[in-house]
C-alpha cells in the first residue's frame, strides 16, 4: 500500500484488520462480523471497516491517480511472486532493498527479445542473476519468496449490452496431473465494465 502511495498508518490499520478478519480467534479491534478464516475472493476486503472502494478500486484527484490496491493481489497462489508477470508494484514489496529502479530493470529484461524473437522469460530463479541490479543482496533477500511459474489462473467471461452487464468467473489450479477447477463465481460482474449509466436490475 506504501508503494501505491498510501500513508504508512493506512497501511497498518488495514493490516491490523485483514489480521483480524483471517485468524481464528474472536480477539482484536476489528471482530465485527469477521469470517475468521480465509479470504475467497479479493473483493471481500470491502467488508473491512478500514477498505474504502478508494483503496480497493483506486481514486483521481487533482489530476493525481492512486492505483487500487485489488489489481495487485489474489486470495489464491502458491505464495510466489511470478517473476515473469509480476509488475513493479509487485516486485518492490518483496524486499526494501528492491527499489523502483531495480523492479523497472526486471520487466525491462523481461521485454528484450530473446534468440527465438519473442520476449525474454526467466527460466529458472538465478535467471535473475541476468539483470545486473539484481545485486547479491537483492537476490537474497527475494529468491525465497519467487518462482517463474503460475499455479493459478483467474478467467473472467463479461457480457454486455445497453442496458445490462454480467458476468462469471472461474479459479483454474495448474497441477502435475492437470488443470482443476477450485473456485466458480456465476454471478460476478467487475465494477469496471459496468458504465454508469447501466443498472443490474
Amino acid at each position: 500500500m506504501k508503494t501505491l502511495g498510501h500513508t504508512e498508518e493506512t497501511a497498518n490499520d488495514l493490516m491490523e484488520n485483514i489480521a483480524d478478519y483471517l485468524d481464528e480467534n474472536t480477539q482484536g479491534e476489528y471482530e465485527t462480523d469477521a469470517r475468521n478464516d480465509k479470504f475467497i475472493m479479493p473483493e471481500e476486503l470491502l467488508f473491512l471497516e478500514k477498505a474504502t472502494e478508494d483503496i480497493i478500486y483506486g481514486k483521481t484527484e487533482d489530476d493525481k491517480t492512486t492505483p487500487g490496491l485489488l489489481q495487485y493481489i489474489t486470495t489464491w497462489s502458491s505464495g510466489q511472486i511470478n517473476i515473469n508477470t509480476a509488475s513493479s508494484e509487485v516486485l518492490q514489496c518483496l524486499s526494501d532493498k528492491m527499489t523502483p529502479e531495480i523492479a523497472n530493470a526486471i520487466i525491462s529484461y523481461r521485454q528484450e527479445t530473446g534468440e527465438n524473437g519473442k520476449p525474454k522469460s526467466f527460466k529458472n530463479i538465478q535467471d535473475l542473476r541476468l539483470v545486473t541490479e539484481v545485486a547479491g543482496e537483492v537476490f537474497a533477500d527475494i529468491s525465497n519468496y519467487v518462482t517463474t511459474t503460475s499455479t493459478y489462473f483467474s478467467a473472467i467471461i463479461t457480457c454486455q449490452n445497453s442496458k445490462l452487464a454480467k458476468g462469471s468467473r472461474t479459479v483454474l489450479q495448474r497441477t502435475p496431473k492437470g488443470t482443476k477447477q477450485v473456485f466458480f463465481d456465476i454471478d460476478y460482474t467487475p465494477k469496471a465494465i459496468i458504465r454508469p449509466e447501466i443498472k443490474n436490475e
